[in-house]
């Protein structure tokens, strides 16, 4: 396989060094390695090749993928060999980008004797390659949005201090190439760019985010499992977990390491990683009553919100199980505003109308909080329940009113 005993080592590196700056010596008699943290921090067993068929600006349609021993996707890459311009001068711009196995930029890695260079070919110093790393693992930059001619101002009109950036769109910047700027960059992108070096940060950055990311995706999407997802699930970049998440449902039972992941998921720190935690969790796993007794037993720790979404969520049940149902019911005493609304719209989707419940609901009628006795009073007229005793109750309460 190609490369392999240096992708073992490379990775084993990347590993080692817990996800931060790799530099293998200040000469260029070694590669240079920059990465990020992986998901996965297994060995590399296995280098796969696959053809990219999407039409991108990488002048190769190699894509390589490292795999584990136990079959797992660990990171992706492809060689950038490109022409990368300066005021009418050109050098070959030879790297390797690396991809983590839910899309992410993961690192960029230089051949022996190569360079990232500015303006004039001067080399980049270590803090230009971590600053490039750092600008690269921004999938939010305004990079995407912005043509190159944006980023400078024309040929040979440098901006002055504090000059305003050109106009966006202004069309004195069309129809300009790499070759025809000067090395300045307009003020207004300098914080997305290294300086001296627009047109490398610029499309390496779009080689990051471009066609090759989704393949990735899709890619790794086919060697889904539930073990390939708990170690997703576990990975301490937000952007993994949420990849992880909006796949899991397909592979989400009822019991098991994936379950948990989920669960554990489900807590106040991260209001959108919760809400798609909950998300994930379909009628199939909803059907077991150990699953949603373990729904319930994540309510009382949430913030009102993600207890709304977690009610409705076992409004999707088969069937509430009754430990679950009585402990609904009794959370009604204490329950207030919108999460009283969900809980009893939650009692009315799955049912639950039966005398013994209705009989016990019936008491909130009398409650000195006119809301919650409203609340009662609604939920038990569309419950329809025919117990001699709570209709007397209602009657009482409907002549207080």
């Amino acid at each position: 396989m190609e490369g392999l005993f240096r992708h073992k080592k490379v990775f084993l590196q990347l590993l080692v060094a817990g996800g931060i700056l790799l530099l293998a010596a200040a000469e260029d008699t070694g590669p240079r390695r920059f990465f990020l943290k992986p998901t996965l921090e297994l060995p590399v067993d296995t280098v796969y090749r696959y053809l990219v068929l999407e039409e991108d600006s990488i002048p190769n349609d190699t894509l390589f993928q490292l795999r584990s021993a136990e079959g797992f996707p660990l990171a992706y890459y492809r060689k950038i060999n490109t022409n990368v311009c300066f005021d009418g001068t050109c050098r070959m711009l030879k790297v390797q980008l690396y991809w983590n196995i839910t899309g992410r930029y993961l690192g960029i890695e230089l051949p022996p004797g190569e360079f990232l260079s500015k303006t004039d070919h001067e080399k980049f110093n270590l803090s230009e390659y971590a600053r490039m790393n750092h600008l690269l693992a921004d999938s939010l930059s305004p990079l995407a949005d912005f043509t190159f001619e944006d980023l400078v101002p024309p040929a040979g009109d440098l901006l002055p201090e504090g000059a305003a950036a050109p106009t966006l769109g202004n069309p004195a910047l069309g129809g300009l190439t790499a070759d025809a700027v000067t090395s300045a960059t307009a003020p207004a992108m300098a914080d997305y760019v290294v300086a001296g070096a627009a047109y490398t940060t610029y499309r390496l950055w779009h080689f990051v985010y471009g066609p090759t990311r989704d393949e990735i995706q899709r890619l790794t999407q086919q060697s889904l499992s539930d073990g390939l997802l708990v170690h997703i699930l576990a990975s301490p970049d937000a952007s993994d977990v949420a990849w992880g998440l909006q796949r899991a449902g397909d592979y989400l039972s009822s019991s098991g390491p994936l379950r948990e992941a989920v669960l554990s998921r489900i807590a106040n720190e991260d209001f959108s990683l919760a809400s798609m935690a909950i998300d994930a969790i379909g009628p199939a796993s909803l059907s077991s009553s150990a699953f949603q007794q373990a729904l319930m037993r994540k309510l009382s720790g949430l913030n009102y919100s993600l207890k709304n979404k977690l009610v409705d969520k076992l409004g999707e049940a088969p069937a509430l199980d009754p430990e679950v149902r009585a402990a609904l019911v009794k959370s009604l005493e204490t329950a207030s505003g919108s999460y009283l609304s969900h809980l009893f719209a939650l009692l009315l989707k799955q049912k639950v109308n039966d005398a013994e419940t209705c009989l016990e609901i019936s008491n909130l009628l009398e409650h000195e909080n006119h809301f919650v006795a409203s609340q009662t009073f609604q939920f038990l007229e569309k419950a329809a329940c025919e117990d001699e005793v709570v209709q007397q109750r209602m009657n009482r309460y409907r002549n207080k009113r």
